[in-house]
């Protein structure tokens, strides 16, 4: 209806998206020599990354107000885009990138240097079944996770080097009481005991050290106690050391 008139370009004729995750919670699609990004959710910072592409970025736009002008700079790494605050499309907002020829990845979406530190959303979390439980909460993208339930993501580091895990999220019981956080990545594996210590107040729950080799990695999250368990999922930190 009245989104596809706005947005109808960024769906009609184009093809399958480059980015496979995506920092935002979203997807993207290419048509011709711009790449439409479909943003579902806008980050609470309100900072999109676009990974370095193989041609120069001319133009940003939001396409239900291309009059406004939208802020974007290079970095290193790729382009950071500033959404505007203000009175938006509440389900999906779309940002028109045009670029000098067709957009492309210049490099691996997810290799890490030794300064980077690695952020793991809910959104890029590769799930066992359809990934019913994600879902908004409030400004928040987040997984609810039940009792057992494993949260998998795959990244490349580039050197070798340890890091500090840590999860963002909240235990929402009507006790607080402890739960316990496994993760496994690749062939070790490290656990913690933690609990939430306000209500519905989302924190960082330190699971401790792990020396993370060079090369692509698996990484998998769960959380367990004896009672049931919803756990409001954000993401997984590793802080390089």
């Amino acid at each position: 209806g009245d989104w596809m008139k706005v947005n109808g370009e960024s769906i009609y004729c184009t093809e399958a998206g480059i980015i496979r995750h995506p920092s935002y919670f979203g997807k993207n699609t290419v048509k011709g020599n711009d790449l439409y990004l479909q943003v579902f959710m806008v980050p609470r910072d309100r900072k999109i990354f676009i990974p370095k592409l193989t041609s120069e970025v001319v133009d940003i736009q939001l396409l239900e107000k291309p009059e406004i002008e939208i802020r974007y700079m290079e970095t290193g790494k790729g382009y950071t885009v500033e959404v505007p605050d203000g009175s938006l499309d509440k389900n999906c907002i779309v940002l028109k990138v045009s670029c000098t020829d067709k957009p492309e990845l210049m490099d691996k979406e997810l290799l890490y240097s030794e300064q980077d530190t690695i952020d793991l959303p809910s959104h890029q979390a590769e799930l066992d079944k359809e990934a019913d439980g994600l879902t908004q909460w409030y400004d928040r993208v987040i997984y609810r996770v039940g009792k057992g339930e494993v949260l998998r993501f795959s990244f490349e580091t580039a050197k070798t080097q340890t890091y500090k895990l840590s999860v963002m999220g909240v235990d929402p019981p009507r006790k607080k009481n402890d739960f316990e956080i496994q993760i496994i990545l690749d062939d070790k594996s490290l656990s913690a005991t933690s609990k939430s210590t306000v209500r519905h107040k989302f924190e960082d729950h330190n699971v401790g050290e792990i020396l993370v080799e060079k090369g692509l990695h698996t990484i998998e999250i769960s959380f367990s106690r004896e009672e049931a368990l919803d756990f409001l999922f954000e993401k997984l930190v590793l802080v390089p050391n």
